[in-house]
């Protein structure tokens, strides 16, 4: 497994002689770069005389009032506890000399010893040192210093301004991991409500993303991309900027990509940040399982370039760093399985899919030699292919010059035979969006958009609250406990036989077509199986009249 890494811990006392009041610790896993931190404030045993030694001075620097300790701090027994629990045969360090004996005094009155090592060796004489040892140069380490400024979060104890005292970051030479050192005293902050609690660096991982991002295009990222891309619901405008401006901050090499141009955009040059761009095993074992997923679809030339894609990130790795995850992944790896669904797997021809991407790259015209589901006959027919479409079976979108279609049609990739690139190149339609294009239907077949309305019954209102039909999909709630939704897509044929999985649990409200439809393909099957069920009647009497023959 990966070899702990330091953490460094922070003391806050009532005076300089006093007694302490909050203890906090960061450490990063060296698995996922992760930064996770605690802070607890002290509720002082009723053996500190911390009432008669306070220090309003002293209350001025740290922020912490008095009726904070008795409202919100945990007993020293607990916080005591917490720490070996959680930091239990690893090495602490500190910025300064005095943590040690408030840490000792915190154990005394918990009547513990520490699970953990208390090293006197000054913090930032051991990050400086393994900055050194890494090969990092002064303005390398200059960003790490201002990287952990930004990164460094607010603690967790409630109502006071305070940060960690003096967490500074610094990027090991090689794939190792964001390292989190103690050292000089970054800003304070407000802190949320949440009283103790690991605590995750949601804000450094955003800044490291960006900056990743804005190296890794040409084209730059807008204020609307950092908007969009990188929480789960958009963020505001003025959160946007600021974490622009945070970039910038770190990272003052930042450039606008298009000079004179709205919305303005802006990139980082090759090499900026590099040296921050961990790969942890978590990541490595969800590529790997990206891969299984895309071979469990069919998608067999996406898997193996996606494979040839994690041979090159792990080419690209030092020897140290693919040491030091290669048993986690492992594990994670052997821990992570990937349910069979069942579906045609037709068979697709590599070359086929090569020709088609390079025709879509070049806006190159195509002879598809193309065998027809329905007839089983072959045909040929002029296409300018727009892209793919990936679903139970995956399909060529492509706007085709038949005379009797002129109009985008899907083309099942199985069912093609042949794909001719032509010297003829074609104009891509402004405006079209492939995406846009797919949730016109509810799955692959397109025709015209509907309103849909279905009705889940109570038994099953909560399952399908979790399911996304469609895009546009709108629930509502019933006083009974049902659940209705709306939504508006054309696939009519392919919304009948989801329908069936419902059993008689779902209802079509609208439109009456699809009720129509629906009871059509019920007729058929009950047919069907009415027929089969007759035979095996019919079978069983025979069967009947020839045993009693025997008799």
């Amino acid at each position: 497994m990966t070899t702990p890494t330091p953490v460094f811990y922070d003391c806050e006392a009532s005076d300089l002689e006093g007694y302490p009041i909050e203890v906090d610790w960061a450490f990063t896993d060296p698995g996922t770069g992760t930064l996770v931190s605690e802070s607890h404030l002290i509720n002082p045993p009723s053996e500190w005389p911390v009432k008669e030694s306070w220090d309003r001075a002293a209350e001025k620097l740290h922020g912490i009032a008095l009726i904070q300790l008795w409202r919100d701090g945990r007993p020293a027994w607990e916080v005591a506890r917490r720490m070996n629990a959680m930091l239990g045969g690893r090495e602490l360090f500190s910025d300064a000399p005095q943590d040690e004996a408030w840490l000792r005094l915190l154990f005394d009155a918990a009547d513990l010893e520490p699970t953990f090592t208390i090293w006197r060796t000054d913090a930032r004489v051991l990050t400086s040192q393994a900055a050194a040892d890494s090969g990092l140069d002064e303005a390398a380490y200059a960003r790490a210093k201002a990287l952990a400024a930004e990164m460094a979060p607010p603690t967790s104890c409630g109502g006071r301004c305070s940060q960690f005292g003096g967490f500074m970051a610094y990027r090991c030479a090689g794939n190792s991991g964001i390292m989190i050192a103690a050292g000089e005293k970054v800003a304070r902050g407000p802190r949320p409500d949440a009283v103790g609690g690991p605590m995750r660096y949601e804000k450094a991982d955003t800044i490291l993303r960006i900056a990743l991002d804005m190296q890794g295009t040409a084209e730059g990222l807008s204020l609307e991309d950092i908007q969009r891309r990188y929480s789960d619901q958009p963020l505001s405008r003025r959160t946007a900027e600021r974490l622009r401006d945070a970039i910038e901050r770190v990272f003052p090499q930042m450039q606008q990509a298009n000079p004179g141009e709205l919305p303005k955009r802006w990139r980082l040059p090759t090499g900026t940040v590099s040296g921050f761009a961990a790969v942890s095993a978590e990541e490595l074992a969800d590529l790997a399982a990206g891969v299984t997923l895309l071979r469990r679809e069919n998608m067999l030339v996406q898997a193996e370039n996606a494979e040839r894609a994690v041979s090159k990130l792990r080419a690209l790795m030092r020897p140290d760093a693919l040491t030091r995850v290669a048993p986690d992944l492992e594990v994670l790896t052997e821990a992570e399985g990937i349910a069979m669904r069942p579906g045609p797997r037709p068979r697709i021809d590599p070359d086929i899919v090569a020709t088609l991407r390079q025709a879509i790259l070049a806006s190159r015209k195509v002879e598809l030699h193309y065998k027809y589901r329905g007839s089983g006959k072959t045909g040929y027919d002029i296409v300018r292919p727009y892209g793919f479409i990936y679903g139970n079976r995956h399909y060529l979108v492509a706007w085709s010059e038949n005379e009797q279609a002129r109009d985008f049609r899907n083309f099942a990739l199985s069912n093609i035979e042949r794909a001719e690139l032509l010297e003829k190149s074609f104009i891509r339609r402004r405006g079209f969006s492939l995406q846009e294009y797919a949730e016109r239907s509810f799955g692959v077949f397109q025709e015209e958009p509907f309103d849909v309305v279905w009705k889940f019954s109570p038994e099953v209102a909560e399952d399908a609250k979790e399911y996304l039909f469609h895009p546009s999909q709108q629930f509502e709630e019933q006083a009974d406990g049902s659940l209705i939704v709306r939504f508006r897509a054309g696939g009519g044929l392919e919304m009948c036989w989801h329908l069936f999985a419902w059993g008689g649990q779902l209802s079509v409200l609208a439109p009456k077509k699809l009720t129509a439809l629906l009871n059509d393909h019920l007729r058929r099957v009950a047919a069907a199986n009415a027929a089969i069920s007759l035979g095996a009647r019919g079978r069983s009497t025979r069967a009947g009249r020839s045993a009693s023959k025997n008799v």
